[in-house]
């Protein structure tokens, strides 16, 4: 989709404060099915001026580092879509950079929180990823809301943490059930969106699992190759149980991927007999 850039004053800009708890809510009329917001020149105040929190990503499509965190970025989306507290949200740079030098972004990705309308954000200084960015909301909305409002908001999903070295990943793989979900993060971002999300579900409301982890191809390659995860198998999941390793080959869908971990679970049922 494009969009008209036309230059329109601020003050123009400014609705009235919208509540995000409302049927009629900016947020559920603009969202994608992930819960994200790519935010256009002509939104832009109007959306931050709503009421709640708004965490948004000011990002170039050919910077690298813009790229590196993309599915990190979504993921978070994905974990706040039902939210009505709080938006997950981007801004193209390369289309709207009026808007990204009125927020004094020269560098990128930067990512910013605006809060209850205010339209001066608060520049994010922490790690970039998607453990640090649930602790900075925690801290965030920790203020007007109490804490066991939070952890409902953050945890009504299984967690999702990212494997960050190889013997982290050999200890993880020796418990009773270890769920790993293979991806690289330039690539098929959408489908590994998807993946997440069923094995969610499945963990939420079928199988005892509380996380599930994922190893990001593009910087710990060792792991991948070793576990023969290669390109163009990316995402991949894999089901460790009992320390036997299963590998998912069919098509990414609840059926298919409820299928597999039946599977997997009378295949080790009978294993143990």
């Amino acid at each position: 989709m494009k969009f008209l850039r036309k230059t329109v004053p601020k003050e123009r800009l400014k609705p009235p404060i919208l509540n995000l708890s409302t049927g009629s809510s900016y947020k559920r009329a603009n969202s994608d099915k992930n819960g994200h917001y790519e935010l256009n020149g002509s939104e832009f105040y109007s959306f931050i001026s709503s009421s709640g929190g708004h965490f948004i990503r000011f990002y170039v499509s050919w910077c690298v580092n813009s790229q590196e965190i993309t599915a990190n970025w979504m993921k978070l989306a994905v974990s706040f879509k039902n939210s009505n507290i709080l938006t997950i949200s981007s801004v193209d740079c390369t289309q709207f950079n009026h808007l990204c030098a009125e927020n004094k972004v020269v560098n990128y990705p930067v990512l910013m929180w605006f809060y209850n309308g205010n339209l001066t954000g608060e520049i994010y200084s922490g790690k970039r990823d998607y453990t640090s960015w649930i602790e900075f909301l925690k801290r965030k909305l920790s203020d007007d809301i109490d804490e066991g409002e939070i952890a409902e908001e953050v945890k009504h999903t299984i967690d999702v943490a990212a494997v960050d070295s190889d013997q982290v990943f050999n200890i993880m793989k020796k418990a009773p059930i270890f769920v790993v979900v293979f991806y690289h993060s330039l690539l098929n971002t959408e489908k590994y969106l998807t993946l997440i999300e069923i094995i969610k579900k499945l963990g939420k409301y079928e199988y005892e699992f509380e996380s599930i982890s994922t190893v990001d191809c593009r910087k710990l390659k060792d792991i991948c190759f070793s576990n023969g995860i290669v390109q163009p198998n990316y995402p991949t999941l894999v089901v460790y149980r009992n320390r036997r390793m299963h590998i998912f080959h069919s098509n990414i869908n609840y059926n298919d991927i409820t299928f597999f971990f039946k599977e997997v679970v009378n295949h080790d049922a009978k294993m143990d007999l």
